[in-house]
């Protein structure tokens, strides 16, 4: 029980600084505005937040070699709640430039929860609590722009002398969600818990071996092409749909919520997949399928048909979700039980680059050729994945089995080593 209160706590931290993100873009261009921002300050606003975010995980990845997680958590929730306190007086529009830098350094959290989700999952479970991760960001992605949807309608009414509208309530409730993450952390988040049970779920032993750093490139790579699909999609479906189909807002809000709701309902598939295919082959398979969609979606010119855009779109958002698990489950296999810490805050921040460089280059070639190439160039990058994923095969797999050596605790319990993140848990 204390274990699963321990998961649950990490997890809604997670979901209560990424919707932080999404919660906000209703209505920033019109807070923006509000602030006599001119249009190109917008790109720069959204941008700051993977900028922040990009910066701050190899820090937050290094620190959590060297402090407890509660730790860090504690203070990430603080810098994110500060960035909130901040958008939400507003001021003027460097006040919500620099607070959307410090919301990004708390989504960063998701770097530590990482390397502690791999330190106490056994071989078999990693992709479970990778899934997990994977499901409450979809989540958040969901139910951000829902929520900052229905705040958009309150009427203003004053706090401490500061008045709450449609523009700064969704900092507001920020701060409520980050505060009850304070709470859920001070009094349900039980690290020793975890540590106790977990060797009761693993029947092997952990060798580790430091990766190749060729691999480890190869898997910051497909980090950061499964990022950029998310870049692309959050960039240009909007003009698509408005160019292409005549689509208004209620039309793409319907769209993004149905997006939302079939790429959480692809980790249903996920459980499918794992009963017949090793963590490996599911990414590679997973890889094949969103690679195929984007060029369904390629039509090499400034039109696509509806019928294309749908098939495509359905195709992408089931496979899509489990590339991203996928390709962070078995690079934390590939890592084995090395501190974790600093390779995945690299991991997340390759995700960031990708968050901020995706708009930008899909942006130029929509405005200059259309969204047939925008998809092709992302199907070659996916493709390009696959390509190296298939001629280092047996050498990923080689490091991964060389990792985790199956032994049985019944027979070997002296064997059976604790993950080097306890020690760091229990100062």
């Amino acid at each position: 029980m204390e274990k699963n209160c321990s998961v649950y706590v990490c997890l809604y931290i997670i979901w209560a600084s990424n919707i932080g993100f999404s919660i906000v873009i209703p209505s920033l261009w019109s807070y923006l505005q509000d602030l006599e921002a001119e249009h190109s300050f917008l790109g720069w606003t959204i941008a700051m937040f993977s900028v922040g975010r990009f910066l701050s995980s190899p820090c937050l990845g290094y620190l959590s070699n060297k402090l407890s997680l509660k730790t860090i958590l504690f203070g990430v929730l603080c810098i994110d709640m500060i960035g909130n306190l901040l958008y939400f007086m507003g001021g003027n529009k460097f006040f919500i430039l620099f607070a959307r830098f410090l919301c990004g350094i708390g989504a960063a959290c998701s770097a530590p929860i990482s390397t502690f989700f791999s330190s106490v999952s056994s071989h078999e479970s990693r992709s479970s609590y990778m899934a997990k991760i994977g499901v409450v960001i979809t989540i958040s992605f969901i139910v951000g722009p829902a929520i900052g949807s229905m705040l958009s309608l309150l009427p203003s009414f004053q706090v401490m002398n500061i008045q709450v509208n449609a523009y700064n309530s969704p900092a507001l409730l920020n701060i409520l969600l980050l505060l009850i993450g304070m709470i859920l952390l001070a009094y349900l988040f039980k690290v020793d818990a975890i540590y106790e049970t977990i060797q009761e779920e693993n029947n092997f032993t952990r060798i580790s071996t430091h990766p190749p750093k060729l691999l480890v490139v190869i898997f910051l790579f497909l980090q950061f092409v499964a990022y950029s699909t998310v870049a692309i999609y959050e960039t240009i479906t909007t003009p698509l749909t408005e160019n292409n189909f005549e689509w208004g807002v209620t039309e793409n809000t319907v769209l993004w919520v149905v997006i939302g709701i079939i790429s959480a309902l692809s980790f249903v598939l996920l459980r499918f997949y794992k009963k017949l295919l090793s963590d490996e082959q599911v990414l590679l398979l997973t890889l094949l399928f969103v690679s195929a969609a984007f060029f369904i979606l390629s039509s090499l010119g400034k039109n696509i048909g509806i019928t294309r855009f749908v098939i495509g779109t359905t195709i992408v958002c089931l496979s899509f979700p489990l590339v991203d698990v996928q390709v962070q489950t078995v690079y934390s296999k590939l890592l084995g039980d090395i501190p974790q810490g600093m390779y995945f805050g690299i991991f997340e921040s390759t995700g960031a680059i990708s968050r901020i460089v995706g708009p930008l280059w899909s942006v130029s070639v929509y405005s200059s050729a259309g969204e047939g190439y925008v998809f092709l160039v992302e199907g070659t990058m996916h493709l390009t994945g696959i390509v190296l994923l298939i001629l280092f095969w047996s050498r990923i797999k080689g490091q991964i089995n060389r990792n985790f050596v199956e032994k049985s605790t019944a027979e070997n319990p002296d064997k059976l080593r604790t993950s080097p993140h306890k020690a760091v848990c229990n100062k």
